[in-house]
């Protein structure tokens, strides 16, 4: 495999097609990139309040109005907080599903488009979201049972024997035994993940006979597989790094305008420039983590079909219709 190729088939896929972006948003933790200003200062509505040891007018109302709606309140916060769990769990099944089943049909040359793709999610939800659940209710069991033996070893150990040279020696054994058991199982698990989705999306197939795909295939290719794990950690550290310091740059860009505003005591003036500030500077981050995302599902999608023999041709992949 050339991992070299992989990587500019994979950049080239996601720039050429936008509208995968949109999927993108809902795997890429896009929301994250929002550049928010740290401070607002001190806002002009009720500042003499402020400055006399009570808080602003409206403040007290707000309290005034939670404190006599309770229980209405809580329960509307509540379903608010269940829609939007339900709607963000919706678009990322879907957004799985409609993205893969697209970066795979444009390798081949196939034509996508925003509409294709919407309907091939809706196509694959169900079985997209059986794998998601099964696959983390079995992480999630394994993860706990390793984490309890390592627990029983521990306390074991400090019921067997007063030593604290012992004592110590014995958990240091158990960290040092169980640390690689950890990144081991954690590596098998997105290996995994990565290989059972695209053979539910890609090659349509039910939800076990995709796992048990995905487990012979990263059977036959636990090298590769661990050079493409490498590989992708790396970029996503370096990315996840250059733009925790642009995003902090530019926060602290509209923090100091904002500031600055406060400072004039012109506070419905900074807080008005410091939302159309952070909504403009928010953009081409969450533009850019959008194309990260993508780029990130089209890596996976043509290692597999690499790895699978779906295609034959190693060249430049084909760009597919753009949106």
């Amino acid at each position: 495999m050339n991992y070299g190729d992989l990587i500019k088939d994979a950049f080239r896929i996601s720039w050429r097609n936008k509208f995968l972006w949109f999927f993108a948003f809902f795997l890429s933790g896009a929301a994250n990139s929002i550049v928010v200003p740290s401070t607002f200062g001190d806002l002009t509505p009720g500042a003499e309040d402020v400055a006399a040891g009570r808080p602003p007018a409206w403040v007290t109302n707000i309290g005034e109005f939670a404190e006599n709606n309770a229980a209405p309140l809580i329960a509307g916060v509540l379903l608010a907080v269940l829609v939007l769990l339900l709607v963000i769990a919706f678009f990322f099944v879907l957004s799985r599903a409609a993205i893969n089943e697209s970066i795979a049909a444009i390798d081949r040359g196939e034509q996508r488009r925003f509409g294709l793709a919407w309907r091939a999610g809706l196509a694959r939800f169900w079985r997209v979201l059986g794998l998601v659940v099964f696959l983390l209710v079995v992480s999630l069991v394994v993860t706990l049972v390793v984490c309890a033996l390592a627990a029983l070893l521990g306390v074991g150990v400090f019921f067997v024997t007063e030593s604290v040279a012992l004592r110590v020696l014995a958990v240091s054994l158990v960290v040092l035994l169980f640390l690689p058991l950890v990144v081991a199982l954690s590596a098998f698990f997105l290996l995994l993940n990565q290989y059972a989705l695209r053979e539910a999306v890609v090659t349509d197939r039910g939800v076990f006979a995709s796992i048990e795909g995905a487990f012979r295939l990263l059977r036959r290719n636990v090298g590769r597989s661990l050079v493409l794990l490498l590989i992708q950690i790396v970029i996503a550290v370096t990315f996840g790094l250059i733009m925790f310091f642009a995003t902090l740059a530019a926060g602290l860009l509209a923090s100091g305008v904002v500031t600055a505003l406060t400072t004039a005591e012109l506070g419905a003036v900074a807080l008005v420039v410091g939302i159309v500030l952070a909504l403009l500077l928010s953009v081409p981050f969450v533009l850019v983590t959008c194309l990260a995302g993508a780029f990130h599902q089209a890596y996976w999608t043509l290692a597999y079909l690499r790895l699978t023999g779906h295609r034959e041709d190693p060249g430049p992949a084909q760009a597919g219709a753009v949106a």
